[in-house]
This record gives C-alpha cells, structure tokens and sequence, in this order.
C-alpha cells in the first residue's frame, strides 16, 4: 500500500511492503521517524519523515493488515478458479 508522508523537503510516497525497518530520529528529538526500504534490486533507501513514530507506527500497521487482506483474498480468489 502506498503511504503519502511529508518530509522537509515536500512529500513523499512510501510503499509499504518493502519497509525493512523505522525507527525515531534521535537527532530530531523524536520528531522525525526514520524509515527504511529495500528495492527488488537489493538498493537501501532511507527518508525521514516529518511525522511521530507512533504516527508511523499505526499508519503501517494499517497498510500491512490492508496488504494481508488482499493477498489473502487475492489467493482465495486464485484457489476458486
């Protein structure tokens, strides 16, 4: 699932599904999360993101439940053919 957050450059689109990793920015006293992904291609991407950590927490939590679901259903449907 795709995730649009703000960082201080503007925003950015964080897909859910490669996310390795997040974490808070220390430097940033909490107020920055780090996020951390990994491409098919094995490439590290880090952003940091202008929202909490439990902000971002929750927020990809609900994207991996919603990912689930559909792979789940996706499967299902796939079995009924």
């Amino acid at each position: 699932m795709k995730l649009k957050m703000h960082t201080s450059d503007g925003s950015v689109i964080v897909e859910s599904n490669p996310v390795t990793q997040f974490y808070p920015d220390i430097v940033s006293g909490g107020e920055l999360t780090t996020i951390e992904t990994v491409s098919a291609t094995g490439e590290i991407f880090t952003v940091k993101v202008k929202h909490p950590f439990m902000q971002v927490t929750g927020a990809l939590t609900t994207a991996w439940s919603v990912d689930e679901k559909n792979n789940v259903n996706n499967k299902t449907k796939c079995l009924l053919f």
